[in-house]
């Protein structure tokens, strides 16, 4: 029956709309106990229950039969099920376990295996990434490929809704029932998505009807090239945007993303999966499978997808009995960092509070300095042991001095934890020695399920020894492929760094590795590095740090070079090498590192005070002038003694960068003043593609003049989604602000602002140019404001809030107005205003060192509790009593935030 057809049908009958009781009754008579609606349509619902023939979960799809659904219509979906329930050991397809129906009531269900949720779920909670985009794709695609060589093929589009997510299996399969196609997605169906998906939906309804059934092949691979274009784009199509890819290109549709970083992908997949020319959409998946393999498919990205809208519990110093309702929730997070009074019988009390916890899937526990020793970690981690639900755990027990037996307790614990799948366990400066790190690599070689691991071994004392147990270890970890190894301050030595190295070379599955090995006094040492490294060809983003106290200088620059100009499988590549002596021969080296891997997409540098001047400037503007394919770029040369000649060699290459669509460049503490903040802003306005923007020129001495170069140059940023600048200590005064301030509305694509203009004396002038200009930003909904030492006053305050008043599309605010004399009645302006503000839902106020007194300080704190909206607020306040300067930090924070 095709959609025509049903639609036909349904227009000639009533169908009552699936009741869920009735549906309950009619699963409890073919033993099966309902446990939880997965999504319901009027004429549809989809559900979990439990088999009791089975003794597992399963997930069933129950459909409102059509009237006129006939013996004929009946045998024919007997035999698809009958195929499908062949379909066996396919992990790319949901498994079909058999039909029931009810005559009587006009019911028809087939029952699967269980599942989560579907693709719209995961789109709606989730901001996906490219790595997961392309594992999507990949498994959609072996689906459709299973489908195919079974025989099966759709008499309609492949929807969203279809596609469902595993967590289990960590997949995304397709779901076919058989029966889906020719009754219920002609039918209207009640659900959470707008007008506009249904009418999406319809577009592929009516492009289906005007196909011929000898195009269906074809037809498969355009919808579901469709579903992978939702995911890269992260939203839905337009019914516009979906008969636009039927006579036109990807590209020319959404011609803005040949910009986009990930370009090839767009290339390779999706514009061949829906171009236009439906003879070139046949036999593509073998073909697209192959394209597929030179992205580095990495399946376990996936396992971080969220499935649910997450309720999470955020517990401190002042409400930690409330863990008590953990239960209830699936993520907890508790920050109790920082306190010596805490100790033993402080971490007793939280385990046996912990222990309670047995439905969290995710914890994020902050012990940090709490004095917790080896028994109090016992006590902590022995009621971690006990929640095997858990498989996102932060564990912070930094500065605990918990020692070998520490260690040896936390592991023993945590080895029972096998749900783990992401770890973030810091331990720095905890006495570990090589001992303690015996015990953290036998853990890790038995928790086999860890994907994604964040270590921090830094300032333990585990030299050689331990590094070399570490990395024994980590061999083993055969199901890590992100791995993030902080090690600095150990005294490694020779010997320890090339222990780690050996051991990676056997980490084949890695492709994202994060070194540390600051304050190791490494020199020489690198060259242990150069032969790992280029026998990790998997890796493809690596992030290299090493800075303060190791005193490279061009050797170890050399070596670093040597280290990775063979590893051409990286796209992005972070180096952090500030205050290390390089000096302008050692940046020769970086820069010719930067040339030699032209791979790179996503770059970041960091240089900072390694005595550059402009000679070494020039070396890092020339590499930045012959890497085209960068189009994200950190470059932090902060402290260097570029003066005004840097600032312009900077400026000179970045204009050729004409691929850039990110950057962040950090120039403070230069000396480039006005002069050179003109060479930077000229620059600038030649990178037209640029949508992110940080800019640092922190003490530049770039006063008004300069600002009003930086301010022109911002007035051509149209597609400028997300500025942040930083101006702190330049002394251009109102008539700077005044500049600053003229530019900002002409970034009219600007959502997130973070301005910084500390220590400028502006005063009330100057915060009225701001104020008048960010009521014109109507876009903002982060507004990340810094006015700290400008002298403002009540009534430069009082235009600031007003105008934050006016733009009522703003959710997250951080408005720093310390030390700017505000009195009593400007901390009563603020009060009023922010009680107006109904969309702000986190909140970061600093009203330090202003001339307020203990009743001002309790009236805002009065007024903030009562925005009911604010989930979050941190609020920093200082005030007098009795001629003593008091100082508070006021937090609260709700379960949604």
């Amino acid at each position: 029956m095709g959609c025509t057809q049903a639609i036909q049908l349904y227009s000639q009958s009533q169908i009552e709309k699936i009741d869920e009781e009735t549906v309950i009754q009619f699963l409890m008579q073919h033993k099966y106990d309902f446990q939880k609606v997965l999504e319901k349509g009027d004429f549809s619902l989809a559900m979990i229950a439990y088999s009791q023939k089975l003794k597992c979960q399963v997930a069933i799809k129950v459909f409102k039969q059509f009237e006129k659904f006939n013996q004929e219509n009946e045998k024919e979906l007997d035999k698809k099920i009958e195929v499908l329930q062949n379909i066996t050991n396919e992990i790319y397809f949901l498994k079909t376990i058999e039909k029931i129906y009810d005559k009587q009531q006009g019911l028809i269900a087939i029952v699967t295996e269980p599942y989560d949720c579907n693709l719209n779920k995961i789109l709606e909670l989730n901001k996906l990434n490219i790595e997961q985009i392309v594992a999507i794709a990949y498994q959609l695609l072996k689906g459709l490929d299973v489908l195919k060589k079974n025989g099966i093929s759709f008499q309609n589009y492949i929807l969203s809704e279809n596609i469902l997510y595993s967590q289990s299996k960590n997949k995304f399969l397709i779901a076919y029932y058989g029966l889906q196609n020719t009754m219920a997605n002609s039918l209207p169906m009640k659900t959470h998505e707008s007008d506009q998906h249904l009418k999406s939906q319809q577009s592929l309804k009516e492009i289906k009807r005007q196909e011929s059934s000898a195009e269906i092949q074809n037809i498969d691979i355009f919808s579901l090239g469709l579903i992978v274009a939702e995911t890269f784009i992260q939203r839905r199509l337009t019914q516009k945007e979906i008969l636009n890819l039927k006579q036109k290109k990807f590209l020319e549709v959404f011609p803005y993303q040949e910009r986009s970083k990930d370009v090839d992908f767009i290339n390779q997949i999706i514009s061949k999966m829906t171009d236009p020319n439906k003879d070139k959409r046949l036999q593509l998946i073998p073909i697209l499978l192959q394209s597929l393999d030179s992205f580095n498919i990495n399946e376990n990205s996936l396992k971080s997808l969220k499935f649910k809208k997450v309720r999470r519990l955020f517990i401190s110093k002042q409400n930690i009995d409330d863990i008590v309702k953990a239960n209830e929730y699936d993520v907890l997070e508790i920050n109790l960092g920082q306190n010596s009074l805490f100790g033993a019988e402080g971490a007793s009390n939280l385990g046996q509070k912990l222990e309670s916890c047995q439905n969290i899937v995710s914890l994020n526990l902050n012990l940090y300095l709490t004095n917790l020793g080896a028994k109090g970690a016992n006590y902590i981690c022995m009621s971690l042991g006990k929640c095997l639900k858990i498989n996102t755990l932060n564990l912070n027990l930094s500065f605990n001095q918990i020692g070998a037996e520490g260690a040896k307790n936390i592991c023993m614990n945590l080895e029972k934890c096998q749900s783990i799948t992401y770890l973030n366990l810091n331990l720095y400066y905890n006495n570990l020695g090589a001992e303690g790190t015996k015990y953290i690599g036998m853990f890790l070689e038995k928790c086999q399920n860890i994907y994604s691991l964040v270590l921090n071994l830094s300032k333990n004392r585990i030299g050689a020894k331990g590094a070399k147990i570490i990395g024994r270890s980590l061999e083993k970890c055969k199901m890590i492929t992100s791995l993030d190894l902080l090690i600095s301050e150990n005294d490694l030595g020779v010997e320890g760094v090339e222990n780690i190295g050996t051991s990676l070379q056997k980490c084949q599955n890695i492709t994202s590795l994060n070194l540390n090995f600051n304050g190791n006094n490494l020199v020489t040492e690198y060259a242990q590095l150069e032969v790992s490294l280029e026998k990790s060809q998997n890796v493809s983003s690596l992030y290299l740090s090493q800075q303060n106290y190791n005193k490279l200088f061009e050797n170890g620059a050399k070596y670093i070079e040597r280290s990775l100009e063979n590893c051409q499988n990286i796209t992005s590549l972070k180096i952090q090498l500030s205050q290390t002596n390089l000096g302008t021969e050692g940046v020769m080296h970086i820069a010719n590192l930067l040339q030699k891997c032209q791979n790179i997409i996503l770059f970041e540098l960091d240089l900072q005070g390694n005595r550059l001047g402009p000679e070494g400037a020039k070396n890092i503007g020339i590499s930045l002038e012959k890497s085209q394919n960068i189009t994200s770029l950190s470059l932090n040369l902060s402290n260097n003694n570029l003066g005004e000649a840097g600032a312009k060699i900077i400026g000179m290459s970045l204009e050729k960068c004409q691929n850039l669509c990110s950057l962040t460049l950090s120039l403070s503490g230069n000396n480039i003043g006005a002069v050179g903040a003109k060479y930077i802003g000229m620059s600038l306005k030649m990178c037209k593609n640029i949508t992110y923007l940080n800019l640092n020129i922190d003490v530049n001495e770039i006063r008004a003049e300069g600002a009003k170069y930086i301010g022109m140059s911002l007035e051509l940023f149209s597609n400028v989604t997300s500025l942040n600048l930083f101006l702190t200590g330049n002394n251009f005064g109102a008539f700077g602000a005044k500049y600053i301030a003229a530019s900002l509305p002409n970034c009219e694509s600007i959502t997130s602002l973070n301005l910084n203009i500390s220590g400028n004396n502006v005063g009330t002038e100057g915060a009225k140019y701001i104020a008048t200009s960010l009521e014109q930003c109507q876009n903002i909904t982060s507004l990340n404001l810094n006015i700290y030492n400008n002298n403002i006053g009540t009534e430069g305050t009082q235009y600031i809030v007003s105008s934050i008043e006016k733009c009522q599309n703003i959710t997250f605010l951080n408005l720093s107005l310390g030390k700017n004399n505000i009195h009593s009645e400007g901390a009563k302006n603020i009060s009023q205003s922010l009680e107006n503000c109904q969309n702000i839902n986190s909140l970061d106020l600093d009203l330090t060192e202003n001339n307020l007194g203990e009743k001002e300080a309790k009236n805002i704190r009065i007024a903030l509790e009562k925005c009911q909206n604010i989930k979050s607020i941190n609020l920093s306040l200082s005030f007098l009593v009795n001629g003593i300067i008091w100082i508070e930090n006021y937090q609260k924070t709700s379960e949604d935030a």
